[in-house]
């Protein structure tokens, strides 16, 4: 894809995020990010043939914009897995503290599109969005033996419903202090699955 293609999708994408935020799903239809981004309807559809396509393209950008700074933020991390855990849940926090209009974007998306017979669209039913985490449970129980015994994919399920239910609280502002809320979700998961407390 060149480069001139790709910008004009990321800039419809910024503008499908932004007029998510500020007047909510319902309204983000092609017709008013068009209008928003000042480009044809034509336009629109040629990069996004319909609001279900651009809504998943919305929901794929937020997230990969989440996986790259906690990328980067856990750079280094490779001497432990209670360390790459910790590392995995504060640099997803902070995340979605910097970055609230994602956060929010993601939730008017997940909780609102559907699929012409009215299922959501947006279902978690394979389950990768937990593997990193049994990956680093299975590590950290198998080959350095620092967690205790729990089964990895219920304590990943667990920590990420810790982490998701944040997000409406982080994007409506709710929490008033961002650096305690980081810290005391890490020390709980730490406790929970360290085998020597």
């Amino acid at each position: 894809m060149d480069k001139q293609k790709t910008n004009r999708r990321t800039q419809i994408i910024e503008d499908a995020v932004e007029l998510l935020v500020e007047e909510g799903y319902v309204n983000a239809s092609i017709g008013n990010i068009a209008k928003r981004g000042e480009i044809s309807k034509g336009v629109m559809t040629y990069h996004f043939p319909n609001k279900e396509e651009l809504m998943k393209a919305v929901v794929e950008y937020c997230y990969e914009r989440g996986a790259l700074f906690m990328e980067k933020s856990m750079e280094g991390l490779v001497d432990n897995a209670p360390m790459v855990l910790r590392g995995y849940i504060e640099s997803n926090l902070r995340f979605m503290f910097e970055n609230r209009k994602y956060v929010l974007a993601i939730i008017e998306v997940v909780s609102n599109a559907r699929t012409e017979n009215g299922e959501l669209l947006f279902k978690d039913d394979n389950g990768t969005i937990y593997e990193p985490l049994v990956e680093i449970f299975k590590w950290g129980q198998e080959g350095e033996g620092s967690f205790r015994a729990f089964t990895p994919i219920i304590m990943a399920k667990t920590l990420r419903s810790v982490i998701d239910s944040m997000g409406p609280r982080i994007a409506k502002d709710d929490i008033s202090d961002m650096e305690k809320t980081i810290t005391e979700i890490a020390d709980t998961f730490d406790f929970a699955t360290r085998k020597n407390v």
